[in-house]
């Protein structure tokens, strides 16, 4: 397995467990039914934000020098001259 591939793998968990967590808070302030330990939904928010954090960082990265950023989004032509947009 590659280095990608465990990026890929941790960053799965990672949504698996934030969602896990927010539906488990959810459910408990709905309907009352709570889970036997406590839940750190602030420890699992922020690490799924600096997640989301680095992987929109590695997007910006890997756009071309000649990309132009407008307001509907970013705008480059790749090899075979199509317009891309990033928004």
């Amino acid at each position: 397995m590659n280095v990608d591939d465990q990026k890929i793998i941790k960053k799965i968990k990672i949504e698996q467990n934030f969602s896990d967590v927010v539906f488990k808070s959810a459910r408990a302030e709905r309907f009352g039914i709570t889970y036997c330990c406590p839940l750190d939904v602030d420890r699992v928010t922020n690490k799924k934000e600096l997640c989301d954090w680095e992987e929109s960082q590695s997007l910006v990265a890997s756009i071309p020098c000649d990309a132009m950023i407008t307001e509907i989004g970013i705008v480059f032509e790749t090899e075979l001259n199509e317009i891309m947009v990033i928004e």
